[in-house]
């Protein structure tokens, strides 16, 4: 079982080692970084609002098994001209620790950090992913999330979600 928690200041050197993670940074859009770059990351995202960054911690061992970002994208928050009816679009990204990969852990947290996100709004969630990343194609088709489109070596998948009551 999975505990979620939303990520502190605290997880600064294990989004490091995950975000530097050799699979996990092949599989990324800006693969590598170095550490005052990724601190400059973590103390803006912990301040903006419009981003939730969750941490996923196995219940019975206590280890860090993983983080989910979800963040408003920036067309929403800047564009005036957005359909009253449509969805809140969010992108979603996931990074399972390569410990824990291959073991069922990422649809669970997946689905615990649908269920930690709260929106007063229909969502429409979006994940972009490269189409040799062949585990978190899976992952999101599973969970539920549609083929949008295919362009340049990358997927672009989405879930629907009416607001909660």
């Amino acid at each position: 079982m999975l505990k979620i928690r939303r990520a502190t200041d605290r997880d600064w050197a294990r989004l490091f080692s995950w975000r530097n993670d050799p699979e996990a940074s092949a599989n990324s859009f800006s693969g590598p970084v170095e550490i005052e770059e990724h601190l400059g990351w973590v103390k803006a995202v912990l301040a903006d609002e419009s981003i939730l960054l969750l941490v996923a911690v196995e219940q019975s061992s206590g280890s860090s098994v993983g983080m989910c970002r979800i963040d408003r994208l920036k067309s929403e928050t800047t564009d005036k001209k957005k359909r009253k009816d449509a969805p809140a679009s969010f992108e979603v990204s996931i990074a399972v620790d390569s410990r824990f990969r291959g073991r069922g852990f990422g649809m669970q947290f997946l689905g615990s950090a649908f269920a930690t996100f709260k929106s007063t709004e229909d969502a429409r969630f979006v994940a972009k992913i490269k189409t040799k990343n062949v585990a978190s194609l899976r992952l999101f088709v599973e969970f539920g999330f549609d083929f949008v489109e295919e362009s340049d070596g990358v997927v672009v998948l989405a879930y629907e979600r009416l607001k909660q009551p």
